[in-house]
């Protein structure tokens, strides 16, 4: 197995499915853990903060909505100001809408497509300034990106929108 000790690592969508996992095997791989979560999601966070936790490391829970540029921006500088770094960005967050395709209206489209991908990218872009001013030491090879996308987003789901995982 890999190891990630010393290091810290940001998940956005932590608090269910793909999120929860990736930080609970970050942590037992050895990371601190930044749980990005959306507190209107009806997931709780906490069974991803006691994963972090048992595994011995450290989480840091941070409520943020990957939609709004200034939340992103204070989830990553609260990280590096708690933790001290940031190695590794996790941007899996994204919106679900299992709805029939014909009540799909456009605010709910134009919400998905600005979540699912033009967000993801978005937490990159403002974490990429913060790996980069994180103070590395030569010990530690260079940081790592990760974007999560789930096929079911370009499956044809009968009679549904498309459906992807949920912040």
């Amino acid at each position: 197995m890999f190891r990630l000790d010393g290091r810290v690592a940001l998940v956005t969508g932590a608090a269910s499915g793909i999120g929860a996992a990736t930080a609970r095997v970050l942590a037992e791989a050895g990371a601190d853990v930044v749980a990005g979560w959306y507190p209107a999601d009806p997931h709780d966070v906490e069974p991803t903060r006691a994963a972090v936790e048992g595994a011995g490391r450290r989480c840091l829970v941070v409520e943020v909505d990957v939609s709004d540029t200034s939340s992103v921006d204070a989830m990553v500088d609260g990280a590096v100001a708690e933790l001290g770094r940031l190695d590794v960005v996790v941007a899996n967050a994204a919106i679900a809408r299992d709805v029939p395709s014909p009540e799909l209206d456009d605010e709910r489209w134009n919400a998905l497509l600005q979540v699912d991908p033009g967000l993801r990218l978005r937490v990159v872009e403002l974490a990429t300034e913060r790996l980069d001013k994180a103070g590395h030491e030569a010990r530690h090879p260079p940081e790592r990106i990760v974007l999560v996308a789930a096929g079911v987003g370009v499956t044809d789901v009968p009679h549904r929108a498309l459906a992807t995982p949920r912040h």
